[in-house]
């Protein structure tokens, strides 16, 4: 994992448990630079161009108009659907849902979560 990565994530893990507005203001820069990371390392995948394999860890981002999910950036598995090609399901533990984009996790990602 490269310095900026880990810097980010320590930053955002020393604020997470603390209540007051400085607080909470550190957990948005925490975000901030995961989002910023996130634009430079990460390629985004339409769902149209391609697809991860089945049961592949994943992220995702959700592509529903008109819900208050649209556009939400979500980790989870690609679980596709079997009965409809053109619905790309990715799942998260107990719902399912339909991405515009999708993207790898970074194998030193991988093994820093799991």
């Amino acid at each position: 994992m490269d310095n900026e990565t880990r810097e980010a994530g320590w930053k955002y893990a020393q604020c997470r448990h603390i209540a007051s507005p400085a607080g909470q203001y550190e957990i948005i820069r925490g975000f901030i630079a995961g989002a910023g990371w996130a634009l430079r390392n990460l390629r985004w995948i339409p769902v149209t161009e391609s697809l991860p394999k089945r049961g592949d860890r994943c992220l995702f981002i959700v592509g529903v108009e008109h819900s208050h999910d649209n556009g939400r950036m979500l980790g989870g598995t690609y679980t596709g659907n079997p009965d409809d090609f053109t619905m790309y399901e990715f799942a998260t533990p107990g719902v399912t849902y339909t991405a515009s984009h999708w993207c790898p996790i970074p194998e030193q990602l991988l093994k820093a979560i799991l």
